[in-house]
């Protein structure tokens, strides 16, 4: 089966940096990963039992596995909503379905939505937070948002005989009709962009969006494929950079204000900043001599 991916490896942080640039335009949307040979999948993905884990390519079990999401995402999303209304109250964003979805996966309850961001360097942030094994790889996936959202309009459009003007090009996939639907409804392989029209202040300041699997049955990857297996290396890379790279990542990182306190506001924020902190200290000595090297050659 061919890789769905093309995969970059640059030789330096720089390097990296130059690619982000050449990304920054054209709608790519990004995640980071802390072990490079994860494929993204959802934490409601993530969540099946042990016990039904197996051959992935065994068509029994891929339809246990679809079963057991299916019947527990409804029942998740009803729990939640019931009692939402004690713990946040007003809170932005939590009268719409996908504002009560964002809730839940930021509180930690498994969702088919998949975290994405604008910004490559807060991706880059959560890639290496916990990348503490020197030794291993991190990875930040660049994707084209506008091209999952072409994409899946012209699946909803097949798979209901719409026309055009029934579902446009730019069709919103995080209203509430639609997000019921085309999404939770249809059980149709694609995905989708979607952007709370109410941010919280956890999604506003990581310039998060999501994006929606439309199919549970398969996996967020196959989800993918069905959109367009021969087109799917141009609009989906894998860059694969090593961990020891994390003390100067976060020196820049720091440097943009990005980091625990600004990505994560209130309390939490600044709890994992003094993390963050500890297991950075006895890395930083390493940093601040390379920058005094690298001053020298400046002549400053």
């Amino acid at each position: 089966m061919a890789q769905l991916f093309r995969e970059l490896k640059p030789n330096t942080w720089q390097e990296l940096k130059d690619w982000y640039w050449a990304l920054s335009m054209g709608g790519w949307v990004f995640r980071g990963q802390r072990d490079a040979r994860w494929d993204i999948t959802s934490s409601l993905e993530r969540a099946i039992p042990a016990s039904l884990r197996g051959d992935s390519n065994d068509k029994k079990n891929q339809a246990l596995i679809g079963k057991f999401l299916e019947d527990s995402e409804l029942p998740l999303f009803d729990r939640f909503s019931e009692r939402l209304d004690q713990y946040v109250g007003a809170e932005a964003g939590a009268d719409s379905i996908l504002g009560k979805l964002a809730l839940m996966q930021h509180h930690g309850v498994p969702t088919r939505l998949i975290d994405f961001t604008k910004s490559p360097y807060v991706a880059t942030f959560f890639a290496v937070e916990d990348a503490t094994d020197l030794d291993g790889n991190c990875a930040l996936w660049a994707i084209s948002a506008d091209w999952c959202q072409q994409k899946s309009v012209l699946a909803v459009r097949k798979k209901n005989k719409f026309t055009k003007e029934n579902f446009p090009d730019n069709a919103d996939f995080s209203l509430d009709d639609i997000l019921d639907e085309a999404i939770f409804k249809l059980n149709l392989p694609l995905v989708a962009p979607l952007l709370p029209l109410k941010l919280n202040a956890r999604i506003a300041s990581q310039q998060g969006l999501f994006l929606c699997p439309g199919d549970l049955t398969v996996t967020f990857m196959e989800n993918l494929r069905s959109l367009g297996e021969d087109e799917l290396p141009n609009v989906l890379y894998k860059i694969v950079f090593p961990n020891f790279w994390r003390a100067q990542i976060l020196h820049d990182l720091n440097n943009m204000n990005i980091g625990p306190q600004t990505l994560f506001p209130g309390l939490d924020g600044f709890a994992r900043s003094i993390k963050l902190e500890l297991s950075w200290s006895a890395e930083y000595d390493l940093v601040q001599e390379e920058i005094l090297k690298y001053a020298e050659t400046l002549g400053l």
